[in-house]
C-alpha cells in the first residue's frame, strides 16, 4: 500500500475515489506582510477623522435669523440687502454685531459676496474675523465682488488680490436706448413689451408661497436652456 505525508499547511479534499492535494503558493504569507501596512493605514485614518479640523456649520437661516438680518438692514441699508435676504446664503455678524456678511461654502471654500455690510468702522475688524473662522476651520475665505475703495482693508488683513471683471456704471440723466448703441438692449424690450412682460419689486424677506411659485417659474425657465453661464466681477483671497 503506498502512502503519503501532508504538511499541517495542505489541505484534503475527498470525493468518491478522488484525492486532491492543495499546496500554498505564497498566498499566505503575503497577507502576513502586508497585514501591518492595512493596520497602518486604518490607525491613519481613525487618527485624521479625530484630529481633523470640525466644519463650520452653515445651515440656511430660518425665519428668525433673517427677521434680524432684515433689522439690521434697516438700520444699514445697502445694495445688497435683497440678495442677503434669499435665504441660500448663511449670515457672519463681526465686530461684536456692527457689520454682517453673507457667505456659502463651497468644498474647501467660505465664498463671501460683496463687502460686509453695516458701520464702515468695522469693515476691516469683521474681515479679519472671517478670517480668524475660516483658519480654525482649515478653509479658504474669499471675498468675491469687492468695491475697488475698499481693497486695502483686505490687503492689511493679508488677502491676496485678483481682479476678474469690473463694475458697469450708468449715468440714468443722460441713458437712451436710441441708436446704435441700444439696439440689442432696444430689442428686448419692445419684445417684452409685445408679450405684455411686467416687474415688480416685491418687499423681502418672500413667505414660503411666493417662494415656491418662483421656484416653479425658474425650474421651468431653466429646462429650456442650455448649460449655465457665470459671469465674474473681483475677488480676494488669502
Amino acid at each position: 500500500m503506498r502512502r503519503s505525508a501532508l504538511g499541517p499547511r495542505d489541505r484534503r479534499h475527498r470525493g468518491s475515489g478522488a484525492l486532491a492535494v492543495l499546496r500554498p503558493q505564497g498566498h499566505d504569507s503575503r497577507f502576513v506582510r502586508s497585514l501591518p501596512f492595512a493596520v497602518l493605514a486604518a490607525t491613519g485614518a481613525l487618527a485624521w477623522s479625530f484630529f481633523r479640523m470640525p466644519r463650520p456649520s452653515c445651515a440656511p437661516p430660518d425665519a428668525e435669523d433673517l427677521e434680524k438680518a432684515r433689522r439690521f438692514l434697516d438700520r444699514h441699508p445697502c445694495t445688497a440687502s435683497p440678495i442677503c435676504l434669499m435665504r441660500d446664503k448663511c449670515l457672519f455678524y463681526g465686530a461684536n454685531g456692527a457689520a454682517l456678511i453673507q457667505y456659502a461654502r463651497i468644498r474647501d471654500r467660505l465664498v463671501a459676496l460683496g463687502d460686509p455690510m453695516g458701520s464702515t468702522h468695522s469693515f476691516r475688524a469683521c474681515v479679519s474675523e472671517f478670517r480668524q473662522m475660516a483658519d480654525m476651520h482649515d478653509l479658504v475665505p474669499v471675498f468675491y465682488e469687492v468695491a475697488e475703495h475698499n481693497l486695502h482693508h483686505y490687503h492689511d488683513v493679508g488677502f491676496s488680490l485678483f481682479k476678474i471683471g469690473e463694475m458697469a456704471m450708468v449715468r440714468t440723466a443722460d441713458f437712451s436706448l436710441a441708436g446704435r448703441r441700444g439696439e440689442s438692449l432696444r430689442h428686448g424690450v419692445n419684445r417684452a413689451r409685445r408679450e405684455s412682460v411686467t416687474v415688480e419689486i416685491l418687499p423681502q424677506p418672500l413667505d414660503e408661497v411666493l417662494w415656491g411659485e418662483l421656484r416653479a417659474i425658474s425650474d421651468k425657465w431653466l429646462a429650456t436652456r442650455g448649460p449655465p453661464r457665470k459671469a465674474s466681477r473681483s475677488a480676494a483671497g488669502p
